[in-house]
């Protein structure tokens, strides 16, 4: 884990690059608890992340997610909302909501689960 994060991209709260969680706030000293700044919750969501980059075998991971990131906000306007990775690591875990389809899709006939009538619930897998 690392702490003090400062640079402007990404925004998040945190975030994982392979195994390594980079969190924003700064390290208070050594007794620091990375719970007690930092919701357990996403710390869990990160680690989800980590995993994620296993299997990814690492290097490919940052150019998958940015693609993947680029298909949510071409879908919802929110890099996060149908972005496979950040919705296996539990969207509400990493602080997201899920956005609805822009209305385009919707029109286009390309949302497959509103067409199954489907429900979306958040998913918790480690992949």
């Amino acid at each position: 884990m690392a702490h003090g994060y400062r640079l402007p991209v990404p925004r998040a709260r945190a975030f994982t690059m392979g195994s390594v969680i980079l969190i924003r706030a700064p390290l208070p000293g050594l007794g620091f608890d990375p719970v007690g700044s930092v919701p357990r919750r996403l710390l869990e969501h990160e680690d989800r992340h980590a995993t994620q980059y296993a299997w990814c075998g690492g290097v490919l991971m940052p150019l998958v997610y940015g693609v993947a990131a680029g298909w949510s906000w071409l879908r919802t306007g929110d890099v996060a909302s149908r972005n496979v990775f950040e919705q296996r690591a539990g969207l509400a875990d990493g602080g997201y909501r899920e956005q609805p389809l822009r209305a385009v899709w919707g029109r286009l006939g390309l949302d497959r689960d509103a067409r199954a009538g489907v429900e979306r619930r958040p998913t918790h897998p480690i992949f």
